[in-house]
């Protein structure tokens, strides 16, 4: 969150929720990052979610990375049949359409084994016909895919609009996943939101270094994705500004 003299600052559910804190007037922009989108719900609750609705339908801007990405579409679906299922529709719905994850199989909360270095194609600038491509870090992340689907029992969602809407604007696709949809630009009220399935956040030298113990197959794939990310370090930049520029 930011305020008036564009300072970053960390707003906690208390201050997303409190009747005493104006938070709208002083945030340029609302950013939810990766995690896991299930505490973002139970945390804010309906009350709270529905003022950061409000506030973007208002004039903000809002962008939402990997798990804030799943929290602002109509419906997730992640990992369903396994453990890790967590299907249902969500409140904010700036894209109405469902989040399906995750975009790459093998993800792991507890390490590295699902992280990959993904090819994504990307716009220059959004409305634009000249695309770039570069690899982005992705680890448990979405996709989206914006035409009809005929079996929704997939997903087991319903009462979702799966089809392209008026107001979206693709930004990027996973190449080598037939080109889903990995961010895109949703026009809500006077305001917008950007989600995106990657990290371009992510600067490779940030990525943890995993002990991997005897098991040098996991040692080599983490250490991969770094060593690819570090040689598409210019294209992750471009792609971070594509996804904070068009919130504007």
């Amino acid at each position: 969150m930011k305020d008036a003299d564009c300072t970053d600052t960390t707003a906690t559910q208390a201050d997303l929720q409190s009747s005493e804190d104006e938070w709208e007037a002083t945030t340029s922009l609302l950013a939810f990052p990766g995690g896991a989108d299930v505490p973002y719900c139970n945390s804010l609750g309906a009350v709270g979610m529905e003022r950061v609705r409000r506030y973007v339908e208002s004039g903000g801007r809002y962008l939402g990375i990997c798990a804030g990405a799943y929290f602002a579409s109509g419906a997730v679906s992640f990992e369903p049949g396994t453990e890790l299922e967590v299907v249902g529709e969500r409140h904010l719905k700036f894209y109405r359409g469902l989040a399906a994850g995750a975009a790459y199989s093998g993800f792991d909360y507890e390490s590295e084994r699902g992280a990959v270095s993904a090819p994504i194609r990307f716009v220059s600038s959004v409305g634009g016909s000249d695309w770039e491509t570069c690899l982005d870090y992705v680890n448990g992340g979405p996709l989206w895919i914006m035409d009809d689907i005929d079996d929704t029992s997939v997903f087991r969602i319903n009462s979702v609009n799966h089809s392209r809407l008026e107001g979206v604007d693709i930004l990027a696709t996973y190449v080598d996943l037939k080109h889903a949809v990995a961010a895109m630009r949703c026009r809500v009220g006077r305001g917008v939101a950007v989600l995106c399935g990657s990290h371009p956040e992510l600067h490779h030298s940030l990525i943890a270094d995993i002990d991997s113990g005897d098991d040098p197959v996991y040692a080599e794939h983490v250490q991969r994705p770094k060593e690819n990310l570090s040689e598409h370090e210019a294209g992750r930049q471009k792609l971070f500004d594509l996804c904070v520029d068009t919130t504007i």
